[in-house]
């Protein structure tokens, strides 16, 4: 077994190969939200990516004494999502009509898959850093960028003026921003160009 910088993930990657289901449901817990993301902006299709995820965290539970480290783990949960979004895509019943013999090639383009899985990985830096937010910031911030609602929606939904959401926004961008301007210059880039 390889070490992981995370105890925790050490202790469960051995009650994990051992079988305890516990284990298993502390790496469902950590990984299926990224999972889900990653298979459904493949997919465009969120009840296939949900049946994609179950099914590629049960073949990673048969596979489970193969895996060495938690982050082999997660890279190979990323492979079985990735091969179960493709081969869903190749079969013709599944392709969607208005995906052509070129848009199709660019989606199993290794380099498009990469990128997902890089955005993937974006978003859930992201997401952890929103969640340390202030209740209001994090939640008109989730509803704006990650649930695609409307001003209007959540002024409705948390029953708020627009001034309030356009100000919870602004000041949770302003955060996360600087969050990462601090910690890590190339995600910075990436949300100038995500939140813009």
């Amino acid at each position: 077994m390889s070490i992981s910088a995370n105890p925790k993930d050490n202790d469960m990657l051995l009650r994990f190969q051992s079988g305890d289901v516990v284990a298993l449901e502390y790496f469902i817990n950590k990984h299926q939200r990224e999972m889900l993301f990653f298979a459904k902006n493949i997919l465009n299709n969120l009840e296939v990516a949900e049946e994609i995820i179950d099914d590629s965290f049960l073949k990673t539970w048969n596979q489970r004494e193969k895996i060495n480290s938690a982050s082999e783990l997660k890279s190979y949960l990323y492979v079985v999502v990735r091969n179960a979004c493709l081969d869903y895509l190749k079969s013709p019943k599944n392709r969607p009509s208005d995906i052509s013999i070129n848009d199709e090639l660019l989606i199993l383009a290794p380099e498009t898959i990469e990128s997902h899985i890089i955005y993937t990985e974006l978003l859930k830096a992201i997401y952890e850093e929103v969640c340390k937010l202030p209740e209001k910031q994090k939640q008109v911030f989730l509803l704006s960028y990650f649930d695609g609602l409307t001003t209007d929606e959540i002024m409705e939904q948390l029953s708020i003026s627009a001034n309030a959401v356009f100000i919870h926004k602004h000041e949770a961008t302003k955060a996360i921003r600087a969050l990462f301007k601090k910690t890590n210059p190339f995600f910075c880039l990436l949300l100038f160009a995500s939140f813009n």
